[in-house]
């Protein structure tokens, strides 16, 4: 144990030789991360497989969509034909061997529960290219969300009342369902289209007739829609506690914790001269700056559940989408146990501070990519509203962060073979007065690069920040 501590502790302090070995597994390790973070945003891009918008969007007939650029995930359209109002409810990026159900939803607020529900409920996989009022492919229902409840439940005596003209299709992982329904109604749990509702659309997995919870937060219309009118409405109501979730989340992980690690990895030579409180310059900002991260983790953790009130699992998304969820609770439970394993470090000198050392890297740097992955997995989810080109940012961003922390590895390798030779040599340099000279060691290179990645850095997180919180694109 001992010997295998001390092989340990001169592998670290071996300042002569660069540890071409680890250098090795510190870039395969950054590029396997990257890798993955650009696999997880293709898949995203080939998932979402997007419809062009109606081009009668406004002129024809009225339409409530999250189309942006040309592409749409969800859309609705409504038409007036005499008594009765004329729906197409789309929805792309479906798996093609799943069944799904897609409801709209009419409100008198902005929230699930007291809704009106029209449920389109298509049977078969992507081989059904359409059927019309024929057995129980494709089936159109009314439904009611009772209040405080955040499902709808179908109405036994008026599940058809004013439902007409029914069509279905799935094709390329895009459903489409056409209906029509009487504007007026004579029962009180169908409610009249004679008047203004905000919208909700949401879709889900109908498991052999047996519907399951939706797979996100339905897309909700920023405003009342009536469809007797011909508007063209697209966006959605921002989700406050979504949006503030995400943004702690980039604050911890890609601006605090971007720099804190590299701090900590490059910057102990730095300042060795001077403290702050008592404590290294290097340590005290990189303690500062990750309590920060841990703390703005540990809120926006909590967020997330208050607005969800339970645990999601993203039926019916790959699998990528799924793993959300769990890769968050792993990075909060590490980013709670590395401070806790930092109480508790060994003094400089002890025997066991090289385990601590090597733990509190690896716990750290796990921490640190899977945070980021989380965070790239997060902006592909359609309650983050954001757009695409949000993921190929954090991969930009990534790639930031790989490339400077090369360059200072290559850098740190090449000050310390110097170190070495010039030890042999020259110990000490004067200057013109035959002062001694302190050599600089490449702190000049070091300063003016940790000011270069804090700026980099603050240009991301702001860019991603506004992405985040002014994006309105609806759920696909």
């Amino acid at each position: 144990m001992y010997r295998w501590i001390d092989s340990l502790g001169k592998l670290q302090q071996n300042k002569l030789v660069c540890p071409l070995n680890i250098f090795k597994k510190r870039i395969m390790g950054l590029m396997l991360f990257l890798v993955t973070l650009t696999t997880v945003a293709h898949a995203h891009s080939n998932i979402v497989n997007g419809f062009t918008k109606n081009p009668e969007c406004g002129k024809s007939v009225g339409c409530y969509s999250d189309c942006d650029s040309g592409s749409c995930g969800f859309e609705m359209t409504f038409a007036k034909k005499g008594d009765s109002i004329e729906f197409t409810l789309k929805k792309s990026g479906l798996l093609p061997t799943v069944s799904y159900w897609v409801a709209l939803g009419f409100s008198k607020d902005q929230k699930m529960g007291d809704d009106s529900v029209t449920e389109c409920d298509l049977q078969g996989d992507d081989s059904v290219t359409e059927c019309v009022d024929e057995g129980n492919t494709v089936e159109v229902y009314n439904s009611m969300n009772q209040a405080g409840a955040k499902w709808n439940q179908r109405l036994p005596a008026n599940s058809k009342l004013g439902i007409t003209k029914i069509e279905g299709s799935k094709v390329n992982g895009i459903l489409s369902c056409k209906f029509t329904r009487k504007i007026l109604s004579s029962a009180a749990d169908v409610w009249s289209l004679n008047q203004a509702y905000y919208i909700l659309l949401a879709t889900g997995i109908d498991n052999s007739g047996s519907k399951q919870k939706h797979q996100s937060n339905p897309l909700i219309s920023p405003s009342m829609i009536n469809v007797e009118s011909v508007s063209d409405v697209s966006g959605a109501a921002t989700i406050p506690l979504i949006k503030a979730h995400g943004s702690l989340m980039v604050v911890a992980w890609i601006t605090c914790a971007s720099i804190a690690i590299v701090l900590a990895r490059y910057y102990k030579p730095v300042w060795s001269d001077r403290q702050i409180i008592g404590e290294k310059v290097w340590f005290q900002f990189h303690r500062c700056i990750m309590v920060t991260a841990v703390m703005a983790e540990l809120v926006g953790f909590i967020l997330i559940f208050v607005h969800a009130q339970d645990w999601l699992t993203f039926e019916g998304a790959p699998d990528f989408k799924r793993a959300h969820p769990y890769l968050g609770v792993i990075v909060t439970a590490l980013a709670i146990i590395n401070p806790i394993m930092a109480l508790f470090r060994p003094h400089p000198g002890d025997d066991y501070r090289i385990i601590f050392n090597w733990a509190h890297w690896a716990v750290g740097t796990v921490a640190h990519i899977l945070g980021v992955l989380t965070v790239l997995i997060g902006v592909t989810l359609g309650k983050s509203q954001t757009h695409d080109y949000t993921i190929w940012v954090v991969v930009a961003y990534a790639i930031y962060q790989f490339v400077f922390e090369i360059i200072m590895e290559v850098h740190t390798c090449c000050m310390d073979r110097n170190k070495g030779k010039g030890e042999t040599y020259e110990m000490k340099e004067t200057n013109r007065s035959g002062q001694e000279k302190k050599k600089d060691d490449g702190h000049s290179f070091k300063k003016f690069m940790i000011g270069l990645h804090v700026v980099v850095i603050i240009g991301f997180s702001i860019a991603i920040l506004l992405m985040i919180n002014l994006g309105n694109k609806g759920l696909q």
